[in-house]
């Protein structure tokens, strides 16, 4: 792990709260991020959905371009964006067959950071976590800052 994302991830860490800090301010968090919404569809040419309904997780939310999948009933995510509970962390994931082209993902990047908020390689967060919270020793960081508990 780059040494700058180590320092990220240590700074947002908290050893005493799990699911999230104390003066966590979800209306004021669901505000930016669903103002996000429109700029992120306008980037990629597709609609985001915000899902916001995250409870018992690291996270509250993940603005996300849907398709559906293969099977009835199965729905594909292309591109999604999902914000943590702690220090303004984001990162993003998805899955199913479909990829956005590199530079129209560093463009999405690029926006959800002009909003303030820091983003975290993906592949950082599959690290063993070694932070301060003695819950997630054996765990990842993905768990501790971007996964339901």
């Amino acid at each position: 792990m780059e040494p700058a994302v180590r320092e990220l991830l240590d700074a947002a860490d908290d050893p005493d709260h799990a699911e999230h800090p104390p003066g966590f301010d979800w209306p004021a968090l669901h505000t930016r991020v669903a103002a996000l919404q429109p700029v992120l569809g306008r980037v990629a040419g597709r609609p985001f959905v915000l899902d916001d309904g995250a409870q018992d997780a690291s996270f509250f939310a993940d603005l996300s371009i849907q398709t559906p999948g293969e099977r009835p009933n199965w729905i594909d995510t292309v591109f999604a964006v999902r914000f943590s509970n702690f220090g303004d962390l984001f990162t993003t994931w998805g899955h199913g067959p479909e990829r956005l082209p590199e530079a129209v993902t560093a463009e999405l990047v690029a926006a959800v950071e002009s909003a303030g908020f820091r983003f975290v390689p993906p592949v950082a967060l599959e690290e063993p976590y070694t932070g301060r919270y003695p819950g997630f020793r054996s765990s990842t960081w993905w768990i501790r800052f971007f996964d339901y508990l």
